[in-house]
């Protein structure tokens, strides 16, 4: 999926607000990798922190069936994560250039910004190692 960011740029705090609904092979997700159950939802905005930076934010809610990894049985496990990304203007320099205080760095170039590695990268990453049916779950 492809936003267009052309109204925004050069614009710093302008906004545009997101609401993306989407399967998870939209954002490249295999079956083997993650199962959801239904649509993957993102609800947020694109923020213009100055003429080369957007910044996304929001939460990412999915709903993810697994096994209780304590007693075993179903459940599915209702994710919901905060999505704070930084998305700066690709030159040709840019790969060489270091951003020591940015984890969450994605590139765009210019018009448009696509979001769909962002959105993998927070769903695969939100998903507990270990899901439970309940905190107090025993064998």
């Amino acid at each position: 999926m492809k936003i267009n960011v052309r109204p925004i740029i050069g614009q710093p705090g302008a906004t545009i607000p997101l609401i993306l609904s989407f399967e998870q092979a939209d954002i490249d997700v295999t079956p083997d990798e993650c199962l959801v159950n239904g649509q993957i939802r993102f609800d947020g905005e694109l923020i213009v922190r100055d003429e080369k930076t957007i910044q996304m934010s929001g939460s990412l809610k999915a709903q993810i069936p697994g096994n209780c990894g304590r007693c075993g049985e179903p459940i599915k496990y209702d994710m919901n994560t905060v999505v704070d990304a930084v998305f700066v203007l690709k030159s040709r320099n840019a790969e060489s250039v270091l951003y020591e205080e940015e984890d969450d760095l994605y590139y765009f170039d210019g018009k448009t910004i696509v979001p769909d590695e962002v959105l993998r990268d927070n769903l695969l990453l939100s998903i507990p190692m270990k899901m439970l049916c309940s905190d107090d779950c025993v064998i």
